[in-house]
């Protein structure tokens, strides 16, 4: 309203300084909280009075003004050799002599509110990054950190609540390096990696328990499938290791062989504490230079020609801009409400996914190696002399369909025990000392599922999402 009313002033006859000041401050009026401050100092720009020829930023918030002799002297945004129009701070530009190259009256009009806005009084304090990273779980997190490992300083990463507080605290944390394709395998095997190392890196420690993994296979169809990758692993340095039923049960004492037809232990394989690998990557990336705002809600995403400009966020009912070139969509299940802020489709469902934990089991390890029935549809692991155990029944519960709540954060879903049963019926025919033993705690949490059950990764149809 305010640049529609200013250019009618300026390009409909009405060009008095008196008429166009008033115009200002009516317009100023109608959107600032500072219409008083805001429309004096821009209607004084717009009337006889100088405009300033130089601008220097002088503190965050404070701006020492020079007036040439010329009018009609007026300027465009600042520019500086590392800053762009609209996209730094005050504290980026501090003490730096900003040119104003001569423009006229209208395009002083029209960029000055966007230095106004940006820079001095407006309702939105507008800040420039060069990737946005939406989500501070461990996707997240991860992305943060390998930005900052390559260089990228200039990154803010926000989460409307706190670090891990969407799918990632509840998450069972096992890890798994043979997938179903060679590229999925090497970014797993890259992880393994980074997690032997973090805690010396970043002072966090990540609790990596390298204890392997044993893959059972209880059809003939499963076995040929372990077969198989099992070959194609190990051509890329993969210590995977083919064993038959009596191997299996020696390495995992508890388990019932009955209907084991064989299958493949990789002793590189563990598992982790998923909040503790998060924090790291976070650390890791603070270090660098990276930018964590949580508590910090994403209200808007600007695009503009198919590109994404800036975003929105909102933080104890104050809002600011984030101009930026890259926005990360790291949501989790909140991606694809992230998505339509774009106006891009992220194909994601939220499942409850739930898990069991247990008392202590006589025979459980720390040592242990981790579990996985694909057949029967459990997984196992040791948790505190216990066992950690889950699976994905066939009947999956979808969940937040119709939105997910503003405060569903660090929040579970109550136990499902009836949708359990079948997941609990494979457990205890693989394992069943689980039959006897006491459960302490369920958790049933939502995930987000793709169609596919693999990562959507890459640029989106909107530029730089």
């Amino acid at each position: 309203e305010f640049r529609r009313v200013l250019f009618r002033s300026a390009h409909g006859g009405a060009t008095t300084p008196d008429l166009r000041r008033r115009l200002a401050a009516k317009a100023f009026a109608r959107t600032s909280s500072y219409d008083a401050a805001i429309a004096a100092w821009f209607a004084k720009q717009l009337g006889s009075d100088p405009i300033p020829e130089r601008i220097t930023v002088v503190g965050e918030r404070t701006l020492s003004l020079r007036y040439g002799e010329n009018p009609h002297q007026v300027g465009a945004l600042y520019r500086t050799a590392d800053a762009r129009p609209g996209v730094a701070t005050a504290r980026q530009v501090q003490g730096k002599e900003l040119d104003l190259p001569g423009r006229n009256d209208t395009d002083q009009i029209f960029i000055g509110i966007e230095w106004l806005e940006s820079i001095h009084f407006g309702h939105i304090e507008t800040v420039g990054k060069r990737v946005v990273i939406i989500g501070g779980g461990v996707g997240g997190t991860s992305v943060a950190y390998h930005l900052a490992e390559r260089g990228w300083s200039d990154v803010v990463l926000v989460d409307r609540a706190e670090l891990t507080s969407g799918s990632t605290f509840h998450s069972a944390g096992l890890v798994g390096q043979l997938r179903g394709s060679v590229s999925l395998t090497r970014m797993i095997m890259y992880g393994v990696e980074l997690y032997r190392r973090l805690k010396d890196e970043t002072g966090v420690d990540p609790s990596w328990h390298e204890v392997g993994s044993l893959r059972i296979a209880s059809t003939k169809e499963r076995m040929e499938e372990l077969t198989r990758q099992a070959a194609w692993a190990k051509t890329f340095g993969l210590p995977i290791e083919l064993i038959g039923p009596k191997e299996a049960g020696e390495r995992f004492p508890l388990m019932s062989t009955e209907g084991v037809l064989g299958g493949v232990f990789l002793p590189t394989d563990g598992w982790l504490d998923p909040s503790g690998l998060a924090f790291a990557m976070a650390a890791g990336a603070r270090k660098r230079g990276v930018t964590i705002l949580t508590g910090t809600r994403v209200v808007a995403i600007e695009t503009d020609r198919g590109r994404v400009r800036a975003v929105v966020v909102e933080r104890d009912g104050e809002r600011r801009r984030i101009a930026t070139e890259v926005v990360v969509n790291a949501g989790g299940i909140y991606a694809p409400e992230i998505g339509r802020l774009a106006g891009v489709n992220v194909p994601i469902v939220p499942f409850a996914h739930q898990y069991l934990l247990t008392e202590r089991i006589e025979g459980v390890t720390p040592e242990l190696p981790q579990l996985r029935d694909p057949d029967n549809l459990v997984y196992f692991r040791e948790e505190v002399g216990g066992l950690c155990m889950g699976g994905y029944e066939r009947n999956p519960a979808p969940w937040g369909l119709d939105g997910i709540p503003a405060d569903f954060n660090h929040r579970l879903l109550e136990p499902d025990w009836p949708r359990f049963e079948e997941i609990m019926d494979g457990a205890v025919r693989r394992v069943p000392a689980i039959a006897e033993a006491g459960g302490t705690r369920m958790i049933n949490g939502p995930e987000a599922f793709t169609p596919d059950n693999v990562y959507i990764l890459g640029e989106s149809e909107v530029g730089g999402f």
